[in-house]
């Protein structure tokens, strides 16, 4: 029997780890400021979120400011998360922007001048003072904020290069007019979301959309899109998200839906100013992606067009030698390609790269045994065919069947029919 003192750690250790288990951690996505403003005389909460990067990094980042970031700065941290960036997005300074309900309305509509200054000269100034930030700065607003949001875009100060509106959002011919006036060396960037549903400024969005058709302000990119399954208060979580692409739409790698439309936008040409104009934009390389590259020779290689599929191979031939490609997936997915359509020495330099750096595969070696036997070399094409099945048995490939019957055929008559 245990003696007394065992039985006594056994119990304490049992307790003592379900304790453990039991007990959680906060999960904090970012940290809460207070600062006085000037413009508002009195102190006002800021909440900031720093990219997972920025500790490790001296790197500067562009911000996002988030009106009424009591409801909406969780939600630009989860879309900054859920995209992973920096792949569709660039890592972003997210900062809250927090005002008593009660206050907000009465703060941006009746002295708008002097909420102007408490972001300008309050929050801006305290943002680029404290953190490293680039001359990039978005903002976005939902309802009211909305409203103040999508004009503060054309003020002359310029404080913002974007702004996302949802459910609500206005400006007037005048001022369109004047800001088509200003001299800037970059265009800014709105985006405007509603829904029918919204019933409370579903119009005002509508109407501020016919009169930038009007107006066709110069040295503004904008877009107003619906989204009619949501209400008043479900869409601000979408309209932020389609927002932050659109306003970064040449952030992510150019990915072509299909062949045709490659040929369509430009080909060969259109791919590579993208990349110039997104490297400048951005300050990233110039040259085209690897995963612009793969994603048209795969197109190629998916949709059976091997015209295309040998025109990209030739004009991307360096990604071979990155590491997607060295391993015996891939090059026998290429080498079999090449065998369908016949490209012979093309398949057999896939196959013998496998087999001299991966030790190939048995689907390797009936490929070189069929290129063989189109050359008709009955006899090494047997020795391929006879790897296969070897390499078959000793890895229990269900596709042994198929190799024997190669190798028996080839044996009999030399010829194999599929």
């Amino acid at each position: 029997m245990l003696n007394k003192k065992l039985k006594y750690l056994l119990i304490t250790l049992f307790f003592g780890i379900n304790v453990a288990f039991a007990q959680g951690s906060d999960i904090v996505i970012g940290q809460n400021y207070a600062i006085h403003s000037k413009a508002l005389n009195k102190d006002k909460q800021l909440q900031v979120y720093l990219p997972e990067s920025y500790k490790s990094s001296n790197k500067k980042y562009p911000v996002l400011y988030v009106l009424d970031g009591k409801y909406y700065f969780s939600n630009a941290v989860a879309i900054q998360t859920a995209l992973r960036v920096p792949n569709v997005l660039p890592e972003m300074i997210v900062i809250g922007i927090n005002l008593e309900w009660s206050e907000r309305r009465n703060i941006m509509f009746n002295t708008p001048e002097k909420f102007l200054s408490f972001i300008e000269e309050d929050v801006i100034s305290f943002v680029d003072q404290s953190f490293r930030t680039s001359n990039e700065r978005i903002l976005f607003g939902w309802e009211a904020s909305g409203f103040y949001a999508s004009n503060i875009l054309f003020h002359k100060k310029q404080l913002f290069d974007g702004v996302i509106a949802t459910d609500g959002a206005h400006s007037d011919e005048e001022t369109l007019n004047t800001f088509s006036d200003f001299n800037m060396s970059t265009n800014k960037i709105l985006y405007v979301a509603n829904s029918d549903k919204d019933i409370f400024y579903v119009a005002s969005s509508n109407e501020f959309s016919k009169l930038l058709e009007k107006t066709k302000p110069e040295n503004l990119t904008w877009k107003y899109q619906k989204f009619n399954d949501e209400v008043h208060v479900s869409l601000p979580y979408l309209a932020m998200y389609h927002g932050l692409k659109y306003y970064y739409h040449n952030f992510n790698s150019l990915i072509y839906k299909d062949i045709a439309t490659f040929y369509a936008k430009g080909g060969m040409k259109h791919l590579k100013e993208y990349f110039k104009h997104r490297g400048e934009r951005f300050g990233l390389s110039t040259e085209v992606s690897e995963a612009a590259k793969n994603n048209l020779i795969w197109l190629g290689l998916n949709r059976n067009d091997f015209k295309n599929f040998e025109y990209f191979m030739t004009e991307f031939k360096e990604v071979l030698s990155t590491k997607r490609y060295q391993s015996n997936y891939w090059q026998n997915r290429l080498g079999q390609f090449y065998l369908k359509n016949k490209s012979y020495a093309q398949a057999k330099i896939h196959f013998e790269y496998s087999i001299k750096h991966f030790l190939g595969s048995a689907e390797i070696y009936s490929g070189l045994g069929n290129i063989y036997l189109a050359q008709n070399k009955k006899e090494q094409a047997i020795l391929n065919f006879e790897k296969a099945v070897e390499l078959s048995k000793k890895d229990n490939d269900n596709e042994i069947k198929k190799y024997k019957k190669q190798l028996s055929q080839v044996k009999s008559n030399g010829v194999y029919s599929r």
